[in-house]
């Protein structure tokens, strides 16, 4: 089965990658009929696996601030899965009036 797809997705190991393989499924119904074929997969079946995809979690683990202004600065937080770790502050955040942060 011929398919011109990047390097990076000829091989998918994370839901990433399938992820940005069904968005290009978006793009070509070509494409999308040979995916459904090679995984063999109903109509059904292939909108249950993409849906779910979709909606997976991309990890993200960003650390976010809360700003206080009142008091020039915020507490900086740890994220898991983008999910904020409120409960542990890692440290206070001292904003520059300079920087525009």
């Amino acid at each position: 089965m011929d398919v011109d797809l990047p390097e990076h997705l000829n091989r998918v190991e994370k839901v990433g990658q399938f992820r940005e393989l069904v968005e290009r499924t978006e793009q070509s119904s070509d494409l999308k009929h040979k995916l459904r074929h090679l995984l063999k997969l109903s109509p059904e079946k292939w909108e249950e696996v993409t849906q779910h995809a979709l909606s997976a979690v991309v990890p993200d683990f960003r650390p976010r601030v809360w700003w206080a202004p009142s008091i020039g600065g915020g507490l900086l937080f740890a994220c898991k899965n983008g999910a904020v770790m409120a409960d542990h502050p890692l440290a206070f955040v001292h904003k520059d009036g300079q920087s525009g942060a």
